[in-house]
């Protein structure tokens, strides 16, 4: 791109790719009244069901808007509790399958005490669609099958131009900020030439959706998924009942097909005729009639980018950190990439926070994203890989509940924190709102109505004391009038009320302490006592964690 370019629009974030990552950023952004324009090569959201569900610690995050966690759960379709189970065998008939519980009542049960959200039981595909209609209510700017051409950056903005494929016209775009989603391929992420780390790719699944009568083979079928692994081919198996009204694709089944580029197989090679033989052998039914309705691909792949941002442009979703699917957090934490993204930038474009603030970003979604990553390869190499252990240092297992709400964050804006890989997860049960830690979810009473402390945190920071008359009070109006900041303040005996005494056991919030809680629920400051001048600690300590100083 040359100096010469053309004058063109103006957004203050420029985002690319209209996955979960990209979505999730538009949305909270939109949701702040920070003007964002979201560009996706495709006509629209997919139409691939991908990834099966939103967990309960992305959907903490959604429920922030108002009426999106309703929306989301009024479309739930099932009960993953009674029906989350995988199954591994040769195919559908095996009689011999290995069956693997991925859900249970003692999990969910367990979950449930620990967050007000509930699991959103919806294939990706139906979730998208919500979150662009919804960043869409919000105010936010999507412009689909447009795609990124080039981009530069200097020290003050992003230039950007990008081409209407409907009409091939081509314009310029300017931006504070660029957030790439774009996606596995990750084509800002090359053109930045950020490396990457990991195992690379480790094949290619090819989805095909098709209708076949399958209701006596399938009857009584509760699983999710069924792995499968024989002469013919290794992939997977999953249902799509009332596919049309729920997923909005025609196909009521589908039938993953793994293959390898390196051995010379390509997507050309999946002719309506090879499908329908891999499907017959799926379902070990050699005279199924069987309609073709869809194919797409994705990648296998353990690959993490080695850098998160570069200057103002940032790395969220796949292009940051590409997952195998085995264990359902791949979704999760591109999702949660574009929250976090969304809360840092809006606080810098309005003015609350500084520069430094966006430094985090990198800091904490660089070890969660990795760890995970590294964490679903693990789950790989026992469901459908075995050659690939030993290849790799996996992380140590640990409950299910730790990796969905026990993640720690660690960065110049966290004082206190912990860091190092031995207290990146906690057992969220057990969690006490020490800085770098989720904030803990209980129940208190406001103005008459029970709700989560959770439910009071969102759009900004928020401060919890242990008692109406804490001069914490005093102190947090006076750092944000100074700092011209919005900074709600609530106190235990006062505007809140503990009558099962849970927010002072797990908050540990005695009369002369005090918690700051970010805007997506980790603890960013507490003290324990109150200091002799109050004042200028917690003015000290709220510039820190805005990445600011007093003058700001």
């Amino acid at each position: 791109m040359s100096d010469a370019t053309p004058a063109g629009r103006r957004t203050s974030v420029l985002v690319v790719g209209a996955g979960y990552a990209g979505l999730t950023t538009a949305l909270f952004l939109a949701w702040r009244g920070i003007r964002v324009t979201l560009v996706e090569r495709h006509p629209d959201t997919s139409v691939q069901p991908k990834a099966f569900g939103i967990v309960h610690r992305s959907m903490e995050l959604l429920r922030q808007i108002p009426g999106l966690a309703e929306r989301i759960a009024a479309a739930n379709v099932l009960d993953f509790a009674a029906e989350a189970t995988i199954t591994i065998g040769r195919d559908l008939r095996d009689e011999n399958q290995f069956e693997l519980l991925v859900g249970g009542d003692d999990v969910m049960k367990e979950l449930a005490s620990m967050t007000p959200a509930a699991f959103g039981a919806l294939p990706q595909s139906k979730i998208e669609s919500v979150l662009r209609a919804t960043a869409e209510e919000n105010g936010a700017e999507l412009l689909f099958s447009h795609r990124l051409e080039s981009f530069e950056q200097d020290a003050e903005q992003v230039r950007a131009r990008v081409r209407d494929l409907g009409s091939g016209e081509e314009f310029a775009i300017e931006a504070d900020y660029l957030v790439a989603a774009d996606g596995w391929q990750a084509p800002v992420r090359e053109q930045l030439g950020i490396g990457t780390h990991g195992l690379g790719e480790l094949w290619r699944c090819r989805t095909i959706l098709f209708n076949a009568d399958l209701d006596e083979l399938l009857a009584g079928r509760k699983a999710l998924l069924t792995y499968m692994q024989n002469e013919h081919f290794s992939g997977l198996y999953s249902y799509l009942e009332n596919a049309i009204e729920v997923f909005g694709v025609s196909g009521a089944h589908l039938l993953g097909v793994n293959y390898y580029p390196e051995r010379g197989d390509r997507d050309e090679d999946f002719t309506d005729e090879r499908c329908v033989e891999l499907i017959r052998v799926a379902t070990a039914t050699p005279d199924l009639e069987v309609e073709i309705t869809d194919q797409s691909t994705f990648v296998i792949a353990h690959r993490v980018a080695d850098e998160m941002r570069r200057g103002r442009v940032f790395l969220a979703g796949d292009a940051a950190h590409v997952m195998p699917q085995t264990g359902g957090l791949g979704g999760a934490t591109a999702l949660q990439d574009g929250h976090d993204l969304a809360w840092r930038l809006a606080a810098v474009l309005h003015g609350h926070a500084g520069p430094a603030l966006l430094d985090g970003y990198a800091a904490e979604r660089q070890e969660i994203g990795e760890s995970t990553a590294d964490r679903q390869l693990a789950r790989l190499a026992d469901r459908m890989a075995p050659h690939l252990q030993g290849k790799y240092p996996f992380p140590p297992e640990v409950p299910a509940q730790w990796e969905h709400l026990g993640y720690r964050v660690a960065s110049a804006a966290v004082p206190g924190a912990e860091r190092g890989p031995e207290t990146l997860l906690e057992d969220p049960a057990k969690a006490t709102a020490e800085p770098g830690s989720r904030a803990p979810h209980v129940f208190v009473d406001k103005d008459g109505t029970r709700i989560s402390v959770l439910d009071l945190t969102g759009r900004g920071h928020v401060l919890f004391v242990g008692s109406p008359g804490s001069g914490w009070l005093a102190a947090a109006k006076e750092a944000a009038r100074t700092l011209d900041v919005p900074l709600p303040a609530y106190s235990l005996g006062g505007d809140l009320t503990d009558d099962t005494g849970s927010m002072l056991r797990r908050y540990r919030l005695e009369p002369g302490a005090a918690v700051l809680v970010r805007p997506d629920g980790y603890v960013a400051w507490r003290a324990d006592e109150e200091s002799a001048d109050a004042a200028a600690e917690f003015g000290r300590a709220l510039a820190t964690v805005l990445a600011r100083t007093a003058a700001g």
